[in-house]
């Protein structure tokens, strides 16, 4: 009886690891082509998030220069496609050509942090 119940639980742990293992892990992509910098306001270009971490109801989406600088940013309701359309929230806009970084944490109803991503794109894109 006790070995069966090791077994059971073995096909239950494989049966369940499997997936989450091979899942894809939480990421963001964005591009700045058709954005003009130097504004004091900023708009954001469109941001995907891919791969969403489950129970997500809001995001804070903030915006770094290519010197670590912080450009600021905002916490928005999560959008049920995934999106987070363009004009969605406003930083201090990138001036001068670099590298440049928006950071995603996706938070519950709560608060908690349950997933964080980050993607860099130099500015102005090509």
């Amino acid at each position: 009886m006790v070995v069966h119940r090791h077994i059971t639980l073995a096909a239950f742990a494989t049966l369940f690891a499997g997936p989450l293992a091979a899942s894809e892990p939480f990421a963001i992509s964005f591009s700045f082509k058709g954005t003009t910098g130097c504004k004091t306001l900023f708009p954001n270009p469109e941001i995907r998030l891919q791969n969403l971490p489950a129970g997500g109801s809001r995001v804070l989406i903030r915006l770094r220069g290519d010197k670590g600088w912080e450009l600021g940013g905002q916490e928005i309701t999560l959008p049920a496609s995934g999106t987070v359309p363009a004009g969605a929230i406003h930083t201090f806009a990138p001036c001068n050509p670099g590298l440049f970084s928006y950071q995603v944490t996706v938070k519950s109803a709560t608060g908690g942090t349950i997933g964080e991503a980050e993607a860099s794109r130099l500015f102005p894109d090509q």
